[in-house]
């Protein structure tokens, strides 16, 4: 895995689902003041993020505080376009099919909650009318467009292997968490209670099988990065 330089900027890519509130106040607690969130506001007209604060930007230019940026880099936040020199990388990932039905759970609870989803500024519906197995078996998975980094089934491992510092996975967030603290040379702390959205339905067999058959590079990608978490700490 990448070699973690403290000298220069340490990207989070924050997958959508994949315990983002609890890894977010791990990443805080390391490095605040020089923690920096980038997200798109989608309830407010798709306001983009800002750069990092100028106060932010030379705390670590000064070697005093290392910085992480940290967020969704998708759409017009991409990360190249934002940082262009971006080196070194770190994210968690997630079981694909848990990735997929925890969005449809989360998009249900915002409606009952708030009654109205937005993306990019508008409302949208729910898509596929709510049905779970449309949602499961026809819809595009989301994983790929936040790791920019034109992979394939035959390249992965090495392409991912140079930019990132760590992957973490849900499934085993404290160890990945553990391994991750070792690479940066933070003290590890206790993982908070992940915000799961309640389920009241599962999708069928059918549905679930049609996921997999359309997602065998994700798949890949999530064994290699549960293996890195499952072995014992260098």
């Amino acid at each position: 895995m990448h070699q973690y330089d403290s000298k220069l900027p340490l990207i989070s890519l924050h997958i959508p689902k994949c315990g983002g509130t609890s890894f977010t106040e791990v990443l805080r607690s390391w490095f605040w003041p020089s923690f920096h969130a980038h997200y798109i506001a989608h309830d407010r007209g798709g306001v983009l993020p800002p750069y990092p604060h100028p106060v932010k930007s030379l705390l670590h230019k000064s070697r005093i505080k290392p910085m992480v940026i940290h967020g969704h880099f998708e759409d017009e936040a991409d990360i190249f376009d934002y940082y262009p020199k971006a080196e070194q990388f770190i994210t968690v990932l997630r079981d694909p099919l848990e990735m997929q039905l925890s969005l449809f759970w989360d998009h249900k609870r915002r409606l009952k909650e708030f009654g109205t989803l937005y993306w990019k500024g508008e409302e949208v519906e729910m898509e596929y009318g709510g049905d779970i197995d449309r949602w499961v078996a026809e819809r595009p998975f989301y994983l790929m467009p936040f790791l920019p980094f034109n992979l394939t089934l035959e390249n992965f491992k090495d392409e991912l292997s140079k930019r990132f510092v760590h992957i973490g996975v849900v499934e085993e967030l404290q160890a990945s968490v553990n391994h991750l603290a070792s690479r940066l040379g933070k003290q590890p702390v206790a993982i908070p209670k992940l915000n799961e959205s309640q389920r009241d339905q599962l999708p069928s067999e059918g549905s679930i099988d049609a996921f997999r058959g359309k997602c065998e590079l994700e798949y890949a990608i999530y064994n290699w990065a549960l293996d890195l978490n499952t072995n014992p700490l260098p």
